[in-house]
Parts: C-alpha cells; structure tokens; sequence
C-alpha cells in the first residue's frame, strides 16, 4: 500500500464533480436524494453502482464529457513517468475510472471481494482518487496479506492523495457508513502489457466489458 500527492490545481477532479451537481459541499450529497427515492435498503453487487448519483456521473461520461476524460489520462501519464517501477514498461490502463459514492448508512460496493474474484486479471494495480475525505466507516476496509480477512481501514485519504494497493489479491470492501457524510473517490487500474498479454483474455463481471484494449483499457 502506497500513499503518495499530486497537484489539485492541475488535477481538480473536484471541481468538475461539484459542477456535474451544482453542489460544492460533496459530503452531503445525499442531501440532494429526491424524496421519492430511498436508499434504505443495503446495496448488493450491482445496485451499488446504480444510483441517480452514479447515473448523472456515467451518462455525462458516456456522451463525451471530453474535459474530464482528457484530464484523466493525462492524470495517468503523469502517474506512470513520475514512476520509474513504471515508466519504462508499455501499459495499458483502465479506459475510464470507476465512480464511488458510499452514501450514509451504506455500502459503496456490495460485498468483500479481491478484483480477480470478479475476472481481473493477475498483475492488475489498484489506484483510489479521494474526491472527499475517506475515513472510518466510510473508507475501503482492506486484509492486511492475501487469505486473512483481517479486515482494517486503509490510512485516511483525503482529496490530493493517491492510494495504490493491489486489489487484485487482497480482499477489500465496505462497512456500513455511519460517519454522516457521503465518501466520494474514484478508482482504475493499470496493467502492464506483459502480465496483459499473458492474462486469459475475458469480461469483466461487474461491467460486462471485454478485458481488451479498446473496451476496458486504452494503451498508452
């Protein structure tokens, strides 16, 4: 597990999520739930990607939300020059980061699980962009080696940080939220075209896209 900065005035994913909602104050974006929608009962495995908050985020995406997209990828060059464990090797990476929104009294992701148990392929790494604070009940709870379940809360992430862990192997989800205040991140993975190239070549269970380059990753 590795904690490390970047520059928000550079990166300011933050500024593009409060202008999708018109909202600056991120941690009560549950506030913005219309009364006749709750969110009472505790996710499962896709219903926590499903919210009218994750809904706004991916259909902007999908039609072509090009500032964010460009900002992204070049979030990711930057991350793989300034890495020499990285930079020399040819990567692919995730086409477009995954949305988080860990609501009160919630899960952001529907079970304790590693990626490979839902297709990943081995050699996978995980990287979590913070847009609000990541603490406590609110933050990823991670097994401390592969098979223990010793389930902890990784180190408290807030907006500017970058957290790599390697997800593929070690079990990781939620607990229930019971801070009051909404958690927002996003999250991607790079692989490098070696492990790719060796990986069995298949879908993603969660969002049924094509472990390929064009579909879940680009090249860089």
């Amino acid at each position: 597990m590795i904690i490390t900065d970047y520059n928000t005035d550079v990166f300011n994913f933050k500024k593009h999520i409060q202008e999708l909602y018109n909202f600056n104050e991120l941690e009560d974006l549950h506030l913005l739930t219309p009364k006749d929608i709750e969110y009472s009962k505790i996710f499962e495995i896709g219903e926590d990607s499903n919210t009218i908050f994750h809904n706004k985020f991916y259909k902007k995406l999908n039609n072509g939300w090009n500032e964010f997209i460009d900002l992204y990828k070049q979030f990711v060059i930057d991350l793989i020059n300034k890495d020499n464990n990285l930079k020399f090797e040819t990567i692919l990476f995730q086409k477009t980061p995954t949305f988080r929104v860990h609501l009160p009294n919630n899960v952001a992701v529907g079970k304790f699980h590693s990626d490979s148990e839902f297709n990943h392929p081995i050699g996978e790494i995980n990287y979590i962009i913070p847009i609000t604070k990541m603490y406590g009940t609110n933050t990823v709870w991670c097994e401390s080696n592969v098979g223990l379940c010793d389930y902890h809360p990784i180190p408290r992430l807030e907006f500017g940080n970058l957290f790599q862990f390697n997800g593929n192997q070690l079990k990781h989800g939620n607990l229930i939220n019971k801070t009051n205040k909404t958690r927002i991140s996003m999250d991607f993975r790079i692989i490098s075209k070696k492990d790719f190239d060796n990986s069995k070549k298949d879908y993603s269970l969660t969002t049924k896209k094509k472990f390929e380059i064009g579909e879940y990753y680009e090249k860089l």
